[in-house]
């Protein structure tokens, strides 16, 4: 079991509200089973550079979808996200992360991807999980490498930013793999 801390703007509910409480969704199947919340902005609370907002938008809209997402935090403060996507066809599921800049390279994303792996695993049907990411990304590229992820492929793709190279690169874990590696 994990205890995710997820943070929101008040304006992000449409009306407000005050207090705090203990929230246990009726939605079986999801990764978040049970939540609290609350409307007090706690001192340490900083998003000057919009972080902790992006992160709940991103949450909230994730909600909404059959994907299993989670937020990273390091005492308290938001680190990066990640998630289970079932966008690669049935009996897969797509580990997909991000990392804040200055919390990259501490291993991070590469634990989290572990778990997560080891989770999709736990469930029934799935027989293979992918991490796919911009050829140019090579911190990226670690992750699925330490974890010993295969490399199966290279797809072409439109670039979002300058940045990107249009060619993601895809690696591959079965079930059997898996197994046979050990968490």
């Amino acid at each position: 079991m994990a205890v995710v801390t997820l943070a929101f703007s008040a304006s992000s509910f449409g009306k407000p509200f005050t207090g705090s409480g203990f929230l246990v969704p009726s939605v079986d199947g999801r990764l978040i089973k049970a939540a609290t919340f609350s409307t007090v902005k706690w001192g340490w609370y900083d998003d000057s550079d919009g972080v902790l907002e992006e992160m709940s938008r991103w949450i909230v809209e994730a909600a909404a979808k059959p994907d299993e997402v989670v937020g990273l935090f390091i005492d308290g403060e938001v680190v990066g996200g990640s998630g289970l996507h079932p966008r690669i066809g049935s009996g897969g599921l797509e580990i997909g992360y991000w990392v804040h800049r200055r919390f990259t390279r501490r291993g991070i994303a590469t634990t989290t991807s572990r778990l997560l792996t080891n989770h999709a695993f736990g469930r029934s049907g799935i027989d293979r999980v992918e991490i796919h990411h911009d050829k140019a990304n090579t911190a990226s590229e670690g992750v699925p490498r330490a974890l010993g992820f295969s490399l199966v492929g290279e797809v072409a793709v439109t670039p979002e930013t300058p940045e990107q190279s249009g060619v993601h690169l895809i690696w591959r874990f079965t079930r059997d793999e898996w197994v046979l590696r050990g968490p």
